[in-house]
């Protein structure tokens, strides 16, 4: 998964920019294993015990420990091998990601790109005195394993690598860079695998369980395909849906594409796997990556992408089809306004919905009109009535969220997503529309009509700051915004005013709560919307430094502070811009509420200690993340 090598090495995916592939592979001597035409496999001592050592350094706990190995090795071995491990923790500073690349082309045979290092250099003369501790400790055992992962793909190799590499070529319209070297470690990356390019070598765990068996065929093409595909490429495929996506205007999820190699490949090895009669289930599922990370992608990946990857439709027409399917649906009237970033919607049966939610989960009932009820048609009483009652049994005190969630997703015509009991979802659904003319009579005019003041208050806001906030945060947290985020207004949603789903994404905020209304309007918009591109679903550049940093510090991120730290960093960004444009009294939700204070008081000297001057401009990502985690308390033992 070329991934981003997350958390490893989650930003540099390329060699130099004027690298070109070699026209044959470094000599690599013993450490080659297997080579076909399409591979070249290793089992390298020196990338292992980098690998062992890298490992041993971003680990919370102690990677295969041997101290009575140790104990009996000849004091200088082992005074050099711990030497080198306390050595590695170079890759814990800001500066890991580009060494971590350097070493790996190094140790793979490319030699350096770039000036010539001295923490380069001083790494690497680390592996010699080191290697005979390993070799006596670990390697033989290491080694074995890597070989043996490399013998058990070779009748899978010798079977398909001819038919899914011409498959492959077809599918993304460039031939694969054929051989591609691929180095078998113990550990390699915390998603089991991941490849660089531009020159092109692949990394694979020989320890991972979902690298085993069947599956190693999946993961070794997987990363061949990165090679042919994904941003800052050329190959056909790659060029034409960014060509479609241009041309249709509708912008695909910044992961879509990831998602999309997942599906191609996986389903091309099927595929293979089938016509010699073995049955397989591809990556995306057996992982469960679209539960986990990508519901709403499966449903256009499944009815539209599969029509290409199995020959029937051409691939004009399926990126079209697939580049459409990103456009937000039509909702009619629903719709009350649109900006460059947000587009806003009215509706009846959503805010039904979150009318019942909030009526299930509050302790009194919420806007009670029992005399309007009483005038209804029986019938109509009735149904409104049991929808109540059914509401307050399935979804009172925060039960069943996962039903909630594909409810949004269903309710806003994103399609059937499932992320609960099919039957649960289709029996909150069918309580919607004999309840709407009840709703419709006593509710509806009032809570549209505040809806769409609310609509109409934010956006003079809107065009005095939107584009000056999307520049900021996009600073800030690494990534754009996308453009036409769905917000659907609402009476209620959640205590904050405010809450997001993602993958599709989509926004709900309320339009009667205090702490959404006036200027903190703009604010609780653009602080759901951050959330779009900084979470663990949504994992741009700033969660990424986040994350990295927590790991190479052995320091967990406390729970709740992700969060914590979106509302404080849009609220700042919200409350700076609104200073420029003449209104110096606003003061962000966190204070208003006392956010800090609340979940934890550290928390408040750290953000405005370390992360201010970071939301100023004054100190950059890399550090400001560093020193963010220094900050939390150490990890419990």
């Amino acid at each position: 998964m070329r991934r981003w090598l997350t958390p490893l090495l989650c930003m540099t995916v390329f060699g130099s920019a004027t690298a070109q592939q070699p026209a044959r592979l470094p000599d690599r001597g013993a450490a080659v294993v297997a080579a076909g035409r399409t591979f070249v496999f290793y089992s390298d001592p020196v990338f292992n015990l980098h690998d062992f050592l890298v490992w041993s350094t971003f680990s919370r706990e102690p990677v295969e420990p041997a101290p009575d190995c140790l104990a009996g090795l000849p004091p200088e071995q082992r005074a050099a091998f711990e030497h080198a491990r306390e050595h590695y923790k170079v890759l814990a500073t800001p500066s890991g990601n580009a060494l971590l690349l350097r070493l790996r082309y190094r140790l793979a045979g490319f030699g350096d790109f770039g000036s010539p290092d001295a923490v380069v250099e001083a790494a690497l003369a680390e592996l010699p005195p080191a290697a005979p501790a390993y070799e006596k400790c670990w390697w033989p055992a290491h080694d074995a394993r890597n070989r043996r992962w490399i013998a058990a793909l070779q009748p899978l190799l010798e079977a398909n690598e001819d038919a899914l590499s011409k498959r492959l070529s077809d599918l993304y319209g460039e031939d694969l860079g054929r051989p591609f070297p691929v180095d078998v470690v113990s550990y390699g990356t915390f998603v089991g695998a991941d490849s660089v390019v531009n020159p092109d070598h692949l990394l694979v765990s020989s320890i991972a369980p979902a690298n085993a068996g069947t599956a190693a065929l999946e993961v070794v093409f997987h990363e061949a395909s990165h090679t042919v595909f994904g941003p800052r490429l050329d190959g056909r495929l790659w060029t034409d849906l960014e060509a479609a996506a241009k041309a249709d205007g509708a912008p695909l999820a910044p992961n879509f594409w990831h998602a999309m190699l997942f599906y191609t490949t996986g389903s091309a090895v099927k595929a293979r796997l089938a016509e010699r009669g073995i049955p397989y289930e591809q990556y995306l599922y057996t992982q469960g990556l679209f539960e986990r990370s990508w519901p709403g992608f499966r449903g256009p990946l499944e009815r539209l992408w599969q029509p290409y990857v199995d020959g029937r439709v051409p691939r004009v027409e399926a990126l079209k089809q697939i580049v459409a399917a990103h456009k937000l649906p039509d909702r009619g009237a629903a719709l009350v306004a649109a900006s460059r970033t947000f587009e806003f919607y009215s509706d009846i049966v959503t805010n039904l919905h979150d009318f019942l939610i909030w009526n299930a989960r509050s302790q009194e009932p919420v806007e009670p009109k029992p005399d309007c009820l009483a005038r209804l048609p029986a019938e109509q009483r009735a149904a409104f009535e049991h929808a109540r009652d059914y509401y307050a049994k399935t979804f009172a005190n925060g039960a069943n969220d996962l039903v909630l969630l594909s409810m949004r997703w269903r309710l806003a015509k994103f399609g059937e997503i499932n992320l609960a009991d099919a039957a649960q979802i289709a029996a909150t659904v069918a309580e919607l529309a004999p309840a709407t003319p009840a709703y419709q009579t006593c509710w509806w005019p009032e809570h549209d009509a505040r809806n769409r003041r609310w609509v109409a208050s934010l956006l003079p806001l809107l065009d005095a700051n939107e584009g000056a906030l999307r520049a900021r945060l996009a600073q800030l947290y690494g990534q754009e915004l996308a453009r036409s985020l769905p917000v659907d207004v609402v009476g209620y949603t959640t205590p904050d005013g405010g809450s997001p789903v993602l993958n599709p994404h989509q926004l709900l905020i309320s339009s009667a709560r205090p702490s959404s209304v006036g200027y903190s309007a703009l604010e609780v918009l653009f602080r759901e919307a951050s959330q779009t591109i900084f979470g663990l679903r949504a994992p741009g550049p700033l969660w990424q430094a986040l994350q990295q940093a927590s790991t190479w510090a052995a320091k967990p991120v406390p729970e709740d502070f992700s969060r914590l730290l979106v509302f404080f960093t849009t609220g700042k960004v919200v409350q700076a811009r609104l200073a420029e444009q003449g209104v110096p009294d606003y003061r962000s939700y966190v204070y208003r509420e006392g956010l800090p204070e609340r979940w934890s008081p550290a928390h408040r000297e750290a953000l405005e200690r370390v992360w201010q001057p970071y939301v100023d401009g004054r100190v950059p990502m890399a550090d400001a993340v560093k020193q963010l985690v220094e900050a939390f308390p150490p990890a419990p033992r």
